[in-house]
């Protein structure tokens, strides 16, 4: 009866291991530079990585990743997945992901943000996201 508390256990384990390591990929291509965390990225090709935690990260073509600060869950009503950018000026600053994981995400503003937002209104510029993987 042991052996078999055992072997139980462990498929239980397992199947929690895998439930939370599942992780959701999307294509996206990004036609102009922005701003994530506080990094500034090219526009460009990139792989967008959301796994169950809400940890996102961003690959580049080159294969650099880059990891986002940890996002706020937030209500999504649309059916296709969308980045959505602040643009402030000629300045866009990624504000959410939406539609992903039956709802979506979002970041709060960074310091660079804030203080673009002090002299300008934001405007809102949706970039569709290509199928997860």
């Amino acid at each position: 009866m042991t052996h078999f508390t055992f072997l139980a256990a462990a498929a239980v384990l397992g199947t929690i291991t895998l439930a939370q390591a599942q992780t959701a990929t999307y294509n996206v291509k990004v036609p102009f530079a922005f701003s994530a965390g506080s990094e500034t990225l090219p526009a460009g090709q990139y792989r967008l990585s959301i796994d169950e935690t809400r940890h996102v990260t961003l690959a580049d073509p080159d294969g650099g990743l880059r990891y986002l600060p940890l996002a706020i869950p937030a209500h999504s009503s649309g059916k296709a997945p969308v980045l959505v950018f602040n643009l402030y000026g000629d300045s866009y600053f990624l504000h959410a992901v939406k539609n992903v994981r039956g709802g979506g995400l979002t970041w709060l503003p960074s310091e660079r943000e804030k203080e673009f937002a002090k002299s300008a209104a934001a405007r809102s510029v949706p970039v569709p996201v290509g199928g997860a993987e």
